[in-house]
């Protein structure tokens, strides 16, 4: 298929929660798995998991209000469908590219904001267990998506993963966004861009807490609470040993 035939999909709001996900999340799995729970860079792991958690607050906006396919409603959650087209690629059978996120995408892409939203939660609750056992499952996912691309890419003959920086793909035709959505695209980078000043002013990493405004504690951004008592978050409501 000629390459001209890429067309605008994905609008700015899209790709930029899109891109500041991807960073932060990976982040945030690198410090927590790649340092020490004592080493001064572990407690940023948590900081980049609230920076994840308030684009995934963002994105889940979207997914009711956004454009026509960064809705939920224009995702394929049909299990038919899903057998049908995984059966299809595994058969050797070539089907036309879809406009927005295919039914393995689909349900791949709801797995990871749910995960997302549950490392956490389940971080912030201070279920160390389960924290981890969430953060493994979204790595499973992120695997998942990344072999999703590669096959994609080698499939359909398309860079799959640039859609996601210019916002087009190779799709039938009728099916392109009238715009980009630059003046949604600018509300989202200015809450982004709140969050993080948030982020940054209630920081403080000799404590190992965060502090935001509207929250009565600071949250401890350490798994055991070592530094401070009392606050919400990693290791918080257990009991000392």
């Amino acid at each position: 298929m000629p390459s001209s035939n890429r067309v605008l999909i994905w609008d700015i709001p899209v790709r930029l929660l899109h891109l500041v996900l991807a960073g932060s999340i990976s982040t945030a799995l690198v410090l927590a798995l790649g340092f020490e729970e004592k080493d001064p860079l572990f407690v940023y792991h948590t900081w980049f998991g609230l920076l994840a958690g308030g684009a995934l607050a963002v994105r889940l906006v979207l997914g009711f209000v956004g454009s026509r396919y960064a809705r939920f409603s224009s995702w394929s959650f049909s299990p038919r469908a899903l057998i049908a087209s995984v059966g299809s690629q595994l058969r050797g059978e070539r089907s036309q590219p879809e406009a927005g996120h295919n039914p393995a995408a689909s349900w791949v892409m709801l797995g990871m904001l749910l995960l997302v939203g549950a490392v956490l939660g389940t971080g912030l609750a201070g279920g160390e267990d389960l924290h981890a056992v969430a953060a493994y499952a979204l790595l499973a996912f992120i695997g998942l998506h990344l072999a999703g691309l590669a096959v994609h890419t080698v499939w359909h003959r398309e860079p799959i993963a640039l859609s996601m920086l210019d916002g087009k793909k190779i799709t039938p035709d009728g099916v392109a966004l009238p715009h980009a959505s630059p003046v949604m695209g600018l509300l989202v980078a200015l809450l982004l861009a709140g969050w993080g000043v948030l982020l940054v002013r209630g920081f403080d990493a000799a404590a190992g807490t965060m502090r935001l405004p509207f929250l009565a504690q600071p949250i401890s951004l350490m798994e055991d609470g070592e530094k401070g008592g009392g606050e919400a978050g990693h290791g918080a409501g257990r009991d000392a040993d």
